[in-house]
């Protein structure tokens, strides 16, 4: 099972943006999705500007971190230029990752109704719901606007725009809104500001045991811990998992957090935790192949193949084209010594996946002996 959740460097705040559902078709939104795809598939930095409405991502920037009307007019211009370079940043880590973006579905998600888009990054994954806009200059185009991230629970303009003003000066004011507390002095700002650079350096396991020492006050805000996992996962699996640890004690209830709570279930064997937070996922973006195959994890563990045989063949069902499910399907098959059923598995991941596998490909892992070792396999290989 892919353990890891793929974490986006994305910054955080606990605010809803309703987007009503009229003025777009289906259509349109689903080949904004695809759109919106293909550029994080080819890589395409062109594709991806061409599809962003950078007004409408500044002014929602400017709007929400914004201390007041003239502060909010400056912002808009400082960060109009900027988005590019966002863009450029977002796909760089994403191809970092080989990520792969398919498109799901239409649904409303956090109040955005849009496209939704789940994506595979490195050894996880994550789903982005789109905020549709009409292009100003050309209405007939349908662009993005916004983008929500289920990893962090947040959108891209709350993210970038946090970041942005805690690496600047940020007024009293406005860490009152993210913290709820006026007594963070300006040392602290200055540690917030030097994390931000590090991390933008590359400098990780600096940055970790810069944040990992701020006040218990701030060290254990939502917003912190997003942050330092982002950078534990990149750094130890068991600072990562100490942090996830730390964010399931806090902020365990909170809906925003339960996809990336998901490893956290699992590495404790807490299966009625993770069957809740599978049960919020399939509700919030959809009883997808993913969902099905992490409840297929689930009855594995819990050692009921039968109960791990049926979700796999739904997630399959679903999504005929999900790979994962493939191949949770063959680690069932062969656990359960069917070995007739994992020959055509085999033939699916060749002809259909692309793959060209042979008994050299499995030899190293002492798993796969039983089926080395049987008739089936001799016949498929001396086919």
């Amino acid at each position: 099972m892919k353990k890891r959740l793929a974490m986006l460097a994305l910054w955080s705040l606990l605010v809803t943006f309703a987007h009503a559902k009229e003025g777009f078709t289906k259509q349109e939104l689903i080949d904004l999705g695809e759109a919106y795809a293909e550029a994080i598939n080819s890589n395409s930095l062109e594709r991806f500007n061409a599809i962003t409405d950078e007004a409408t991502l500044a002014n929602r920037i400017a709007d929400l971190i914004g201390d007041s009307e003239r502060e909010k007019s400056v912002l808009v211009k400082e960060f109009l230029p900027a988005i590019p370079v966002i863009n450029r940043q977002l796909l760089g880590q994403l191809a970092q990752q080989q990520a792969r973006a398919t498109v799901l579905a239409v649904r409303e998600v956090n109040g955005i109704y849009g496209p939704l888009l789940r994506l595979e990054i490195g050894d996880g994954f994550n789903y982005a719901v789109l905020l549709p806009v009409r292009d100003q200059q050309d209405e007939s185009k349908v662009l993005v606007g916004d983008s929500f991230f289920s990893t962090t629970g947040e959108l891209q303009s709350e993210s970038v725009g946090i970041a942005g003003k805690l690496m600047s000066k940020p007024s009293p004011e406005f860490l009152n809104r993210i913290f709820g507390q006026r007594d963070i002095d300006i040392d602290l700002v200055e540690k917030f500001q030097r994390f931000g650079q590090l991390r933008q350096q590359g400098r990780l396991q600096e940055a970790y045991d810069l944040i990992d020492n701020f006040p218990s006050t701030v060290r254990n805000h939502r917003l912190v811990i997003v942050n330092a996992i982002q950078v534990a996962s990149r750094l130890d699996d068991e600072l990562y998992l100490k942090e996830l640890s730390r964010l399931a004690q806090h902020h365990g209830e909170n809906p925003k957090v339960t996809f990336a709570l998901l490893d956290h279930y699992f590495f404790k064997g807490d299966y009625e935790a993770a069957s809740k937070a599978l049960d919020l996922m399939a509700k919030t973006y959809g009883d997808d192949g993913l969902v099905n195959v992490f409840r297929a994890n689930i009855a594995f563990e819990q050692s009921d193949m039968e109960e791990a045989l049926k979700h796999t063949r739904t997630a399959i069902r679903i999504e005929p084209d999900f790979e994962l499910a493939r191949w949770t399907l063959l680690t069932i098959l062969i656990e359960t010594k069917r070995y007739d059923e994992c020959v055509a598995v085999l033939d699916v991941l060749n002809d259909r996946f692309g793959y060209a596998l042979s008994r050299a490909d499995f030899t190293a892992d002492p798993f796969y002996d039983g089926f080395l070792n049987s008739q089936a396999f001799d016949q498929w290989e001396a086919r």
